[in-house]
């Protein structure tokens, strides 16, 4: 099983001077750290064309390829999660690309596919081939809203045909540049077994390709999901679509690093108990986060310990 951290805030929290310590307030390196915790793959996120102002981090495709690189010198496996959006994408705001806005839907569809391939070309051209890509960041209500994308995988049979069209060409794009790189589709609630039933049946009816099914499970957002509710959805799904699954997400307290650490454990061994090996790994978000140092959100895996110094919470040896 892989082990794994989305980073995406950890260049630009560095960039504003932020270091990480060991356990004897050593100024270390955090891939050196988090590879000593067990971590062997990482997550960046990579938006089409962010406003340096915004909190999503350094997510612009050039500065992703320069953390990619940093990354793979230390070993990492990486995933690329393409957000296909200028800002932050989720179930909630899925906003179309300021350069996008008046095209049709052929249009975006050649735009994502463009703009993976730039990406994906980029990375290998800087050396780094990544071990998966994921297409849209959680996108149970579509993505590239404000188009004819708008809510795409809930406007009935049309909307389903507007998403595989936007998202099959971003899906051979990928083999294109790499055959051998695994699509993941990505939503969250991951223990919501009849939100994934329904999405991906309706997805592969119309023609949808993926890999790899991909879940966020985040009880501080959503605490009517359990661990077990999570672990029957695993198992549901690997039966019903003989594909794997992978918990692109989960996050916990920054500041109840014992709780975060015992629902880690859980998530793993949810994981780890799919059949046939089915069951790929899970990245925590995001371990680089703390609550003083990102703006006052909870969830993360870091705590300030002196003027932006900042140590790994106890939480990540669950990892």
């Amino acid at each position: 099983m892989y082990h794994g951290a989305d980073i995406g805030w950890l260049s630009w929290l560095e960039a504003r001077g932020f270091q990480w310590v060991d356990d004897r307030d050593v100024p270390t390196d955090p891939l050196v750290l988090l590879k000593g915790l067990g971590v062997d793959s990482l997550r960046l996120r990579v938006m089409v064309d962010p406003d340096p102002n915004d909190t999503v981090g350094f997510t612009d495709p050039t500065r992703v390829i320069a953390m990619a690189q940093r990354c793979v010198r230390q070993g990492f496996h990486l995933m690329v999660d393409f957000h296909l959006s200028d800002t932050w994408a989720d179930p909630a705001k899925q906003f179309v690309p300021r350069a996008w806005a008046e095209d049709s839907r052929e249009a975006l569809a050649a735009h994502v596919a463009d703009h993976v391939t730039s990406v994906l070309r980029g990375l290998k051209a800087a050396g780094v081939t990544p071990r998966w890509v994921q297409l849209g960041n959680e996108i149970p209500n579509g993505l590239l809203w404000g188009t004819q994308g708008v809510s795409a995988a809930v406007a009935g049979d049309t909307g389903w045909d507007t998403l595989v069209a936007l998202l099959n060409p971003g899906y051979a794009a990928v083999k294109a540049v790499d055959p051998g790189i695994p699509v993941i589709l990505h939503l969250d609630r991951g223990y919501d077994n009849a939100l994934y039933r329904g999405w991906f049946d309706h997805y592969q009816a119309a023609g949808g390709r993926w890999d790899i099914i991909g879940l966020s499970f985040y009880p501080f957002w959503q605490p009517q999901g359990t661990v077990e509710q999570l672990r029957a959805n695993l198992h549901d799904l690997v039966g019903r679509y003989a594909k794997p699954v992978m918990v692109c997400e989960v996050g916990g307290r920054a500041d109840d690093p014992a709780g975060t650490a015992r629902l880690l454990t859980e998530v793993k061994l949810a994981v780890e108990s799919v059949p046939r090996g089915l069951g790929l790994g899970v990245f925590y978000w995001e371990p680089a986060s703390a609550p003083e140092a990102v703006g006052g959100y909870l969830l993360g895996a870091s705590t300030l310990v002196g003027p932006q110094r900042l140590r790994f919470t106890e939480a990540m040896k669950a990892i």
